[in-house]
Order: C-alpha cells, then structure tokens, then sequence
C-alpha cells in the first residue's frame, strides 16, 4: 500500500495532525480518536483530538468509518506517513479541506481558549 492509497477521511485526519503540528503543538498532545456515532454502531466518526492548555478540542475528518478496521488502518496510514516523501505528505496536506479552512481553525481554537505555540511565541 502507497500513502496515495490511504482512505481520504485517514488522509484529512493525518492533514489535521500536520495543521496542528505546524502551529506548534507537540505530538503527544494530538490524539486520533474513534468518535462512537450511537451505541452499538459497527462504525464511528474518526477525528483528530488535541489535548492541551488544560482543554481538549476534537477536529472530525468526515464521514463514518468502520470501527473494526479504524485502529488498524490509522496505524498502517501513519506508517506509510512517516516513510513517506515530502512532497507526497505535502501534496496530502495541500488538498486537505484543515488546510483550505485554515483561519477557522484558528478562530476555534482562540474561541475554546486555545492559543497555539507559534502565536504564543509571538505574543511574548
């Protein structure tokens, strides 16, 4: 398997990762997480969770997703998105709908109370 043959909504999570990476938040304070739609559903929302500044701030990446094969498949993409290029992790991001609304996150996350690194510093 190639990152290119990744599922679009793991790709759109695996973006969300690099827009919050990019703002500065640290790995071990960003989460993939397998939202539960209702109980006993056989499939849950995935989405991206940050956890920091003593809040948590949950970003989905679209629509449901198997629960059986979520675990597995998020770790096999974050595999591929480790190893893979550059320019193949650039062109994912620069496709991602987190990158198009990339000044509405900003405003959430200054609404929740969040205020990422790279503005911090810039404030101090």
């Amino acid at each position: 398997m190639r990152l290119a043959d990744v599922h679009p909504v793991l790709k759109e999570m695996l973006a969300v990762f690099e827009a919050l990476r990019r703002l500065g938040f640290p790995a071990d304070d960003i989460f993939a997480v397998p939202e539960a739609i209702e109980y006993g559903s056989d499939r849950v929302v995935p989405a991206t969770l940050l956890r920091t500044q003593g809040k948590e701030f949950a970003i989905t990446a679209g629509d449901p997703y198997p629960k059986e094969k979520f675990v597995d498949d998020w770790e096999a993409a974050g595999k591929l998105w480790n190893a893979g290029k550059d320019s193949e992790r650039g062109a994912i991001y620069e496709r991602s709908v987190i990158k198009r609304k990339g000044c509405a996150l900003l405003l959430a996350l200054e609404k929740k109370g969040i205020t990422p690194p790279c503005i911090a510093a810039r404030r101090n």
